[in-house]
């Protein structure tokens, strides 16, 4: 995996935790915390395709860069903050879609877009490399709570 690059939160880990009722969700913050790491995951994406393999990165990425990053930055001082109320399973797999969240954010800020000693970079791999095992899981549980088949990635 390109370290350089921010890791963008996929949509199939968006589902409002978990499943499809919506009137299981009175969670306000929850929602709009899964709409940002949703708007900051596009804006990633963007720059991911404008500037991601691209090293050295032009001014205009660098700034873009610190952008994308104090956005990240803000995302993660307000969702460390999040609390669930209840400990139902629908309570407990959100605030796990919510800190896995965080995960990306911190990763991005700390390793994507910017260059890295050899290990900084080792680091950085052995991260991403933990947050896609936690997306597989946390993917897998999603599809086992909805009681559906996940589908095979080829």
């Amino acid at each position: 995996m390109n370290t350089k690059t921010f890791l963008c939160i996929s949509a199939s880990l968006l589902l409002v935790a978990c499943g499809s009722r919506t009137r299981d969700i009175p969670k306000n913050e929850y929602v709009e915390l899964i709409k940002q790491a949703q708007e900051l995951s596009a804006s990633a994406d963007k720059w991911n395709t404008k500037c991601g393999d691209h090293p050295p990165f032009s001014n205009d990425c660098q700034e873009e860069r610190q952008v994308l990053s104090n956005l990240w930055g803000a995302y993660i001082l307000r969702a460390v903050k999040y609390k669930d109320e209840g400990n139902d399973h629908n309570a407990i797999m959100r605030a796990k879609i919510i800190n896995f969240n965080t995960q990306i954010a911190l990763f991005n800020v700390k390793c994507a877009g910017q260059a890295h000693t050899e290990i900084q970079e080792l680091q950085c791999a052995g991260e991403s490399d933990f947050i896609e095992q936690e997306r597989a899981d946390l993917a897998e549980q999603i599809w086992i709570d909805t009681g559906k088949n996940q589908p095979k990635t080829d």
